[in-house]
């Protein structure tokens, strides 16, 4: 909610979510880093990504993310981001040395 008091708002609303379609996948995450939805849903709004292994999964904005610099996630934990099927806005994975994890992906455009 927004109080104006004396005034007025403008502009153009965009709503965003569901509008055309969703689509979910299953991603097993190793040591290796991984781009996450490398074929994004087109018209992508946003994205929820939940840790499903038992292994913690560490994201990041490149191929040289590692567990030592990730932003970390363990079991049932999630990352929900408002982001495009943009080139160049991409999420990746990765799990410590020698450990195995899975995510589960929902895409919603």
């Amino acid at each position: 909610d927004v109080a104006v008091i004396s005034g007025s708002i403008t502009g153009t609303f965009e709503p965003t979510g569901l509008r055309t379609s969703l689509k979910h996948s299953v991603q097993t995450v190793t040591d290796t880093p991984s781009l996450v939805t490398p074929i994004p849903l087109i018209d992508r709004n946003s994205i929820t990504i939940r840790v499903w292994g038992a292994e913690t999964v560490y994201f990041g904005d490149s191929n040289l993310v590692t567990s030592a610099d990730g932003y970390p996630k363990t079991t049932l934990e999630e990352l929900a981001m408002d982001i495009k099927d943009t080139a160049g806005v991409d999420v990746w994975v990765v799990c410590e040395p020698g450990k195995t994890s899975q995510i589960r992906i929902l895409e919603i455009a």
